[in-house]
């Protein structure tokens, strides 16, 4: 199977369940050969260190602080990303 580039978007790296979860996910996903990058807005930064122990890079969006400049934020880091799959929580 060809590698692909994988984008995981999340409100926080809180330290929630469904942030777990998806850090977990972005992972395994690194593990099998993927690149993956996982995207949050709100800067809660529990599982950053986890990331970055494991290959994964984080990326706050910054200019992500009102609802409508988030979608405008992330849908540029999309572009820029040349995504091959998009994975939201």
């Amino acid at each position: 199977m060809r590698n692909k580039k994988i984008l995981c978007i999340i409100e926080s790296l809180g330290s929630g369940g469904a942030e777990r979860q998806l850090t977990g996910l972005a992972v395994m996903l690194k593990e099998q050969g993927h690149e993956v990058e996982v995207v949050y807005y709100c800067k809660k930064e529990f599982y950053l260190p986890f990331l970055e122990e494991n290959g994964v890079k984080g990326v706050f969006l910054s200019t992500a602080v009102s609802k409508f400049r988030r979608l405008f934020a992330i849908q540029k880091y999309i572009k820029e990303f040349r995504t091959h799959c998009i994975g939201c929580c």
